[in-house]
């Protein structure tokens, strides 16, 4: 769909820029990183543990089923994780940021009602097993081939990106 769809409707130096999940396709999780975020689940106190409308604790993470993506929504992580080598094979390689998602989301799905302005070490310490783990959300930016300006618009977009990063 890149090369069919995107390179000719894209102008030489133009730029693709996209925050989208890259992990594993339809969510399936390795067995290596659901272990870790229930390791993580472990460490958060039952009573913050309980479902929002339900008279049930969360216990275990897990990863999304496969049929259950389909019904939900077919289109949804169909191919996520060739999204990054299509990009890296087509494009001049900007800039690549990984965002996390990968233990937070798994870990507070159904439960992070409980952290709304509280809570606060539970998350700082859960923000810093995320940064243990990034690999599944990045934002990238790469630009098509054959500019003469595209150093310039590089050194433009990368001194803006690393203010955004580092805010």
């Amino acid at each position: 769909m890149v090369t069919r769809k995107l390179l000719p409707a894209l102008k030489k130096g133009g730029l693709v820029i996209i925050n989208e999940y890259v992990g594993p396709n339809r969510l399936n999780f390795p067995n290596s990183q659901i272990e870790f975020c229930n390791n993580c689940l472990r460490r958060i106190p039952q009573e913050d543990r309980k479902i929002l409308l339900l008279n049930k604790y969360k216990t275990r993470c897990y990863r999304t089923g496969k049929l259950r993506m389909i019904i939900s929504d077919p289109s949804e992580c169909v191919d996520s994780e060739s999204i990054i080598s299509v990009l890296k094979d087509t494009f001049v390689e900007l800039k690549y940021v990984s965002l996390g998602g990968n233990i937070l989301v798994p870990t507070l799905k159904h439960i992070a009602h409980h952290f709304v302005n509280r809570h606060e070490e539970i998350i700082k310490e859960l923000i810093q097993k995320e940064a243990e783990y990034l690999q599944n959300l990045m934002a990238v930016i790469t630009m098509k081939l054959q500019l003469s300006g595209a150093l310039k618009t590089y050194q433009t977009l990368h001194f803006y990106i690393t203010i955004l990063i580092n805010l």
